[in-house]
């Protein structure tokens, strides 16, 4: 990617950075991030990596917006309502950034899809927001050898780890065997708006950091946040020995 005049003033702000200069500019150029949920943390997360520059952003999601995802999901307005997610997702992204590439996959994840959905991209945000495609979405990523950045939330709490697949590290299953059971009710459970902000923001810069290969990211680490108290910690998380995807069952 020529720095050109218009790219040097667009990307001033972090040029200067360390880790970044015209270097880090191209390795954000080169990369591409496939962001799974274009939701509450798909939406900060989208259109923070269209600003940095990221080269290729593939979108998925098979929703249409609703009135109910404007107070969280701040890619769309009034004017989407009942457009495809991932198809209005990508024009905020062209908008955003013209050296951005903007890739919407209008797909269901599942056992069956993932494996495809995840092949050829260098990092993935996993922003959905059911247990289920989490696992579904982190096996994939793991058997092919693709970092993913895990993120939840609901109500005031939010956390997020990145995994980068390797013989010592630890896998989404190894925090989380098991799913919680699901609310009976079959209800969504709330969430306030600017918490989904939070944490697509920080996907986004876990994403950012993997591309320029700087820093530390949370690789083998847990990052919870209670956004009712402002309490936050971050803890090691361990290959857990037998885990059904990483470990050694026998």
């Amino acid at each position: 990617m020529e720095m050109t005049p218009e790219r040097m003033e667009r990307y001033d702000r972090q040029l200067g950075l360390p880790g970044f200069g015209s270097r880090g500019q191209q390795l954000l150029a080169e990369a591409s991030v496939l962001v799974i949920g274009a939701g509450g943390l798909g939406s900060p997360a989208i259109r923070y990596l269209a600003g940095a520059g990221i080269g290729r952003i593939g979108i998925v999601d098979s929703d249409t917006v609703d009135l109910s995802n404007l107070h969280r999901q701040t890619l769309y307005t009034m004017a989407d309502v009942g457009e495809s997610k991932a198809v209005a997702a990508a024009a905020v992204v062209r908008a955003v950034n013209p050296d951005t590439l903007a890739v919407p996959v209008i797909a269901c994840v599942d056992e069956v899809s993932a494996p495809d959905i995840v092949a050829g991209w260098d990092i993935v945000l996993d922003a959905s927001d059911t247990f289920q495609t989490r696992y579904v979405v982190s096996d994939a990523c793991w058997r092919a050898g693709v970092p993913v950045v895990e993120a939840g939330i609901g109500g005031y709490f939010g956390q997020v780890m990145t995994i980068v697949p390797g013989p010592d590290a630890a896998c989404y299953r190894c925090v989380f065997p098991e799913a919680p059971a699901p609310d009976p009710s079959g209800r969504r459970p709330p969430v306030l708006g600017p918490v989904a902000g939070v944490i697509g923001c920080m996907q986004a810069i876990e994403a950012i950091k993997l591309a320029i290969g700087y820093g530390d990211t949370l690789a083998g680490r847990l990052m919870f946040g209670d956004f009712s108290t402002f309490d936050l910690s971050v803890g090691e998380v361990p290959k857990r020995p037998g885990c059904t995807l990483c470990g050694d069952p026998g």
